[in-house]
């Protein structure tokens, strides 16, 4: 049982796995289950989709939680609190990876709260160094300046001797910086043992004045292969280091003797005999947890507080450059302190190329975080994504319990949302409603208006039977209001936001969690998660044992409730899937798009450049238009005799194509317009007014064109919508010539996008279906249809003879009932009821 391994202690790798595993399950199982009850795949791909992405975000929670504690505490770190510390129990890590990046941080946090205080020590010492030397020399020689003392040999040789105490300690901050940069190469000589020692001690005798005694003990005829230089700095910095921590009238020993133990190495092999130095001094000795510490740079801890911290830090850098070691071991008297330093025989000492820069010894104890001011090093951004950057993060529940009500209303009124009714509009006003309230103290005049004509036209379903009208505007306010709350400004950014929305309900998913987990908490997240589970196991396991046997069956119809699966799957979906989108629109409003980056400038070209492509659309268009005058001059006649086709056939032949020339005129007015320079305006103005005035002719034709269509072969639906179309497209050229003479078009996207709902809501409000009958029956030159009018919507009825009112007349005289309940209420059909009656 030991070599199995727990569930936590399962890889990140198979963890990601299962939980793409279960977000597969569960999207391809909902979607099998819309499938079945008959769902479109519109509402049902996208619930499917956010289903597996929120069973990811569930499942994925326990992995991405402590990546999000390790870069809070990242970001506190490089703020400068080196005191932080992570830990397996704190962040919730299981995985094996997390586990030990916890811990690999845990150890570099300390390393750096370690090097933090050393350095805040280094600053205090040796500024404590500095200060002491200096403050000497300058008074001594403020005093020689001054002509108070003479300048006799003792004064000077007192300020040599300051400067020479300056000099050391710049010495022993060059080596080490030497020792970082690994640039000191051996010099290697034969190096008489005991010469080297003396020389060592006389120089710190006369150096440190202090009443300690220092002794040797070495054989005179010891000779061994090193760095005389490098030695020497070595041994010094040891006895120095004794004598500072040695008691008034103690003694220092400096001992050397060749091991020939003759110990087994790395490779199993003999390693020969070995010199060692011992220095041993009477001070209170090192504790055995400090033994690797005091080789710590920086690292101090002399009763009198002098000293850089550096001496023992390079003293084994030397060791170690030599192919050595240096170690605090026992003291063979039983009290002080003993420094061993070990050098390898001369077969086996490592040339300077082969010897790499010793690492930095630091303990992995948590230090003591001092109060000093913290560094200025801004923390790791927190995660938002650079495509799409959150403004306003912070969790919105009010926001998310709105959009969860909408979704309710949406799923209770389902069977009322299938036709033009009272509960189209309300749930249309609710979602309006939500989306545009985070953003309406930012909405300008032309945002409110055009938030009015969403609400308009989304009550044009209350009003009009016709589905085509308002299938129209439910989408025009859609488009209103998700442009109106993005912010979009120009042509690029409305199409744009059409865009923005499906794209917030994906990047808004983490805002959405985080909305849910400040209305519930974290407890009751957990024990929603906890139910979840629970429920979907006793399904699972009911469902299998009900299947086994027919009394547990028997029991279970008699407990549970029973449901229509055809039912209330639907209204769940559809609930789920109003209440994705009102949140996506809820968070692109909060965090709008950048929008703006795709408003990129455009260097002014040549002249000729676009000057060359619009002339020759103007002469294009100018030949056209003469062709349509004579048209229209020469009667039906001169059609018949040039083209072959009657009046009427040639008026709808090119009607789609003047369309299009339309369309591609005004894309070419836009990209002419923003390369022209400022030099350029009164030609620019003339070429691209003159396009549009030509273009103007060309919509006006199109609509005779069509108007003469009418006549000959009645009014319909698609042409009634042509009619507005082409009427919307003259009115936005005319706004161009407008913008061209101002020569300012940022507001003519926001025109368009108005004028173009503005355009639908009066289709709506003249009652389109209504029209086409009255035109069809008024007009005489018409043979009308009876079946086509037969089909027309129930606005038509006041319009219509008695004889064509289907409905009408499939009743008899029996009473009609078009309205099922005040919310499948509807102005069109309450009066055709009323015309049946």
């Amino acid at each position: 049982m030991s070599a199995l391994r727990s569930p936590g202690s399962l890889s990140l790798r198979t963890r990601l796995g299962l939980v793409v595993v279960a977000a597969v399950l569960a999207s391809s199982g909902l979607a099998a289950l819309a499938g079945a009850a008959g769902v479109a795949p519109l509402v049902a791909v996208p619930v499917a989709l956010a289903l597996g992405l929120l069973v990811t975000q569930l499942l994925a929670t326990g992995l991405v939680a402590p990546l999000r504690h390790l870069t809070a505490a990242a970001g506190r770190l490089a703020a400068g609190h080196h005191g932080v510390r992570v830990s397996p129990a704190t962040t919730g890590a299981t995985s094996t990876e997390v586990v030990e990046l916890t811990r690999a941080f845990d150890a570099m946090a300390a390393e750096l709260a370690d090097v933090d205080a050393q350095r805040r020590e280094l600053i205090a010492n040796v500024s404590h160094e500095l200060r002491t030397p200096v403050a000497a020399l300058r008074a001594v020689l403020e005093n020689l300046a001054d002509g108070v003392v003479p300048a006799d040999q003792r004064r000077l040789d007192a300020a040599l001797s300051q400067a020479e105490r300056l000099s050391g300690l710049v010495d022993d901050l060059l080596d080490l910086g030497r020792l970082d940069a690994g640039l000191v190469p051996l010099r290697r000589d034969e190096v008489a043992v005991d010469e080297l020692i003396e020389a060592v001690l006389a120089e710190v005798r006369d150096a440190d004045g202090s009443d300690v005694a220092l002794e040797a003990d070495v054989s005179a005829d010891l000779v061994w292969p090193g760095d005389r230089a490098r030695l020497h700095q070595a041994l010094t910095n040891l006895v120095v280091n004794a004598v500072q921590h040695s008691p008034g009238g103690g003694r220092v020993e400096v001992s050397a003797r060749i091991d020939r133990s003759e110990p087994l190495g790395a490779d199993g092999r003999l390693t020969g005999p070995r010199l060692v130095f011992d220095v041993r001094d009477e001070g209170p000795g090192i504790g055995a947890d400090r033994r690797e510490r005091v080789f710590d740079r920086f690292e101090t801890s002399a009763p009198t507080g002098g000293g850089t911290g550096l001496g023992l830090a390079i003293a084994r850098w030397v060791a170690v450059l030599h192919g050595g070691s240096l170690h605090a071991v026992d003291p063979d008297s039983g009290r002080g302190a003993q420094l061993q330093l070990t050098l390898p025989p001369p077969t086996d000492r490592p040339t300077a190329e082969e010897n790499p820069m010793p690492p930095t010894q630091t303990s992995q104890e948590p230090a003591a975080v001092t109060s000093a001011s913290p560094a200025t090093t801004p923390a790791p951004p927190s995660g938002s994504t650079s495509w799409w950057p959150e403004s306003r993060p912070e969790p919105a529940p009010r926001l998310l319990g709105a959009a969860a009500l909408v979704g309710t209303f949406a799923a209770l009124a389902a069977d009322h949302l299938a036709e033009t009714t009272l509960a189209q509009t309300l749930l249309l006003w609710l979602m309006t409603a939500v989306a545009a309230w985070p953003v309406r103290h930012r909405l300008d005049a032309l945002d409110r208006a055009a938030i009015g004509l969403a609400v308009a036209l989304a009550a044009v379903p209350v009003v009009r039977d016709a589905e085509w009208v308002s299938a129209l505007s439910v989408v025009a306010a859609g488009g209103l209001v998700t442009a109106t709350v993005v912010g979009a400004r120009t042509l690029a950014g409305i199409f744009a936001s059409g865009v923005a929305v499906p794209l917030a309900g994906l990047r808004g998913l983490p805002w959405v969690g985080r909305s849910v987990e400040s209305a519930v908490g974290r407890t009751s997240w957990a024990a929603a998660r906890t139910a979840v589970v629970s429920v979907l196991l006793l399904l699972v396991v009911g469902g299998l044992l009900a299947s086994a046997d027919a009394v547990f069956a028997g029991v279970v119809d008699a407990v549970l409730p029973s449901f229509d699966l055809g039912e209330t799957v639907p209204r769940t979906l559809l609930g789920l899937f109003v209440t994705g989108l009102v949140l996506a629109a809820a968070y692109a409003a909060l965090n709008r798009p950048p929008l703006h980056l795709l408003d990129r400038d455009v260097a002014a070209r040549p002249r000729w450049e676009w000057l060359a492509p619009v002339a020759l659309v103007d002469l294009v268009l100018a030949v056209f238009v003469v062709g349509q005058a004579a048209a229209l001059f020469g009667g039906q006649a001169f059609v018949a005799r040039t083209t072959g086709l009657t009046y009427a056939e040639y008026a709808r032949s090119g009607f789609g194509q003047m369309v299009a020339v339309t369309l591609v005129v005004l894309a070419l007015v836009s990209w002419a317009a923003r390369r022209s320079g400022p030099a350029d305006r009164t030609v620019a103005r003339v070429a691209l007014g003159v396009l549009v005035a030509l273009t103007l002719l060309v919509v006006g034709s199109a609509l005779g064109r069509m108007a003469t269509y009418e006549d000959a072969y009645g009014l319909t639906r698609l042409r009634l919508l042509v009619f507005v179309f082409e009427g919307w497209l003259g009115a936005m050229l005319v706004a161009v010539l407008v913008a061209g003479v101002l020569w300012k078009g940022r507001w003519l996207a926001r025109a368009a996008l108005l004028s173009g709902a503005v355009a639908l809501l009066g289709l709506a409000v003249v009652n389109p279906d209504a029209r086409i009958a009255e035109r069809n029956l008024e007009v005489e030159s018409v043979r009308f249809d009876e079946f086509y009018l037969q089909q027309l919507s129930y606005d038509a009825y006041g319009v219509l003879p008695p004889g064509l009112r289907y409905t009408c007349v499939q009743a008899g005289e029996f009473e009609v009932d078009l309205i099922d309940g005040w919310l499948d209420w509807n102005l069109g059909r309450e009066r055709a009821e009323q015309l049946c009656r």
